[in-house]
C-alpha cells in the first residue's frame, strides 16, 4: 500500500472514531435531558437564536436533539448556522447538523418491542429501553429513565482496504489495540462465550472517555468478515448484558 493510500485509509479511520464517539457523547446528552423533562423554546435577538429552558437556564457549548434534529450552541448559547462546528461538524442555514448536506434526524420509537436492523445485526430493544437513532454506524438506544445507553455497531473488514487480511489474522491484538486506543486501558478483560457466539469483554469503572457518566463494558469481535461492536454506558450493574448480547441476531 502507498504511502498516499494509507494517509487516505488512517483519516478514515479517525474520521470514523471521532463521528461515533460524537453520536454517543450526544445520544447520553440527549438522554439526560429528555429525563429532566426540560421543555423549552426558541428565542431570537439581533445575534441569533438561541434555546431557553423551562427553568431559565439555557443551552451553549454543547449540541442538543430538538424537535428531530441536532444543534450546536457556542460559548454565548447561539444557535450556529450554516457553519462548520468546533469538532468539525456541518450545519445548515437553519443550524441543524448535515451529512453530505443532507439533515440528520432524530428517530424515537417507545415500542420496547421494536425490531431493528444494522447492516448483518438484527436487534430487539430490550425491555426497559427504547430506541433512539441510527444510522450507517450504528443502532443507539437509551434507558427508559436516560441513565444508561446501548450502541451496537458493525463494520465490514473491506473498509480497511490493504490490511483486513492482517485484521482478521491477528483479530485478538488488533482487537485490544484498538479497544484501548478508543478508551483507554481496560479494568479486565475476558473471553465470553454466548448464545450470539463468542466475543472478548472489556469492562471500564470510568466513561469519562466517552464524555458520560457511569461504567462501561464492551464487547467486540471480528466475525463473519466484520468488526462487530457492542457498548453498553452509564448505569451498567443492573442490566444483564450477557442476556441482552444473546438477544442479537446475526444474518
Amino acid at each position: 500500500m502507498r504511502v498516499t493510500e494509507m494517509r487516505v485509509t488512517n483519516k478514515r479511520a479517525a474520521d470514523r472514531k471521532r463521528c461515533w464517539k460524537m453520536v454517543i457523547a450526544v445520544l447520553f446528552a440527549t438522554a439526560a435531558v429528555s429525563m429532566s423533562a426540560l421543555a423549552g423554546q426558541w428565542r431570537q435577538d439581533d445575534t441569533g437564536w438561541w434555546y431557553q429552558n423551562e427553568n431559565g437556564t439555557y443551552l451553549k457549548s454543547e449540541w442538543s436533539w430538538i424537535d428531530g434534529k441536532c444543534y450546536y450552541f457556542n460559548e454565548n448559547g447561539y444557535c450556529l448556522q450554516s457553519a462548520q462546528t468546533p469538532d468539525g461538524y456541518s450545519v445548515d442555514a437553519q443550524g441543524a447538523w448535515i451529512e453530505g448536506g443532507v439533515v440528520q434526524t432524530q428517530e424515537q420509537s417507545q415500542d420496547s418491542s421494536a425490531i431493528k436492523q444494522i447492516d448483518n445485526v438484527v436487534v430487539t430493544v430490550p425491555g426497559g429501553f427504547v430506541f433512539h437513532s441510527s444510522d450507517e454506524r450504528g443502532i443507539y438506544m437509551t434507558s427508559v429513565d436516560g441513565s444508561s445507553l446501548i450502541c451496537i455497531m458493525s463494520e465490514s473488514l473491506a473498509d480497511f482496504g490493504g490490511y483486513a487480511e492482517l485484521v482478521y489474522t491477528y483479530q485478538e491484538r488488533v482487537l485490544d489495540t484498538a479497544v484501548e486506543a478508543e478508551l483507554g486501558a481496560p479494568q479486565s478483560k475476558k473471553a465470553s462465550h454466548l448464545a450470539s457466539g463468542s466475543w472478548y469483554c472489556y469492562h471500564y469503572m470510568d466513561a469519562s472517555s466517552l464524555g458520560i457518566p457511569g461504567f462501561l463494558k464492551v464487547y467486540a469481535r471480528i466475525s463473519g468478515g466484520r468488526v462487530q461492536m457492542v457498548i453498553f454506558g452509564g448505569v451498567i450493574s443492573p442490566l444483564d448484558t450477557d442476556g441482552i448480547m444473546n438477544s442479537l441476531a446475526f444474518l
